[in-house]
């Protein structure tokens, strides 16, 4: 995705070189890291277990870490991540992941 965003620039992450770039580049690279490092596993092995009361225990630790680590990164999310009004990177790196909300 970087790579693409580099390659073809749009609103979607600012480049390195313009005002705040920098920043919101490493944001956005902290939250991808922190989503697939502290949430992904617990989701994944929710998805995948069969017996009740272990998906139940697996659910409640991805929900746990969702609010733990996830939430505080997107308290100025509004409409979308960093507060920005259009689509980010953040957005679209996560659109493939289908989360029930």
């Amino acid at each position: 995705m970087q790579f693409l965003t580099d390659t073809f620039p749009s609103h979607l992450v600012k480049t390195s070189s313009e005002p705040g770039g920098a920043l919101q580049r490493a944001r956005f690279g902290y939250f991808v890291d922190t989503f697939f490092s502290k949430f992904t596993p617990f989701y994944q092995k929710a998805m995948w277990l069969t017996d009740a009361e272990e998906k139940s225990s697996a659910t409640q630790s991805a929900v746990d870490a969702a609010v733990k680590d996830l939430e505080p990164l997107l308290k100025d999310a509004k409409p979308f991540f960093g507060g920005n009004e259009r689509l980010t990177l953040a957005e679209v790196g996560m659109g493939f992941q289908h989360i029930n909300r």
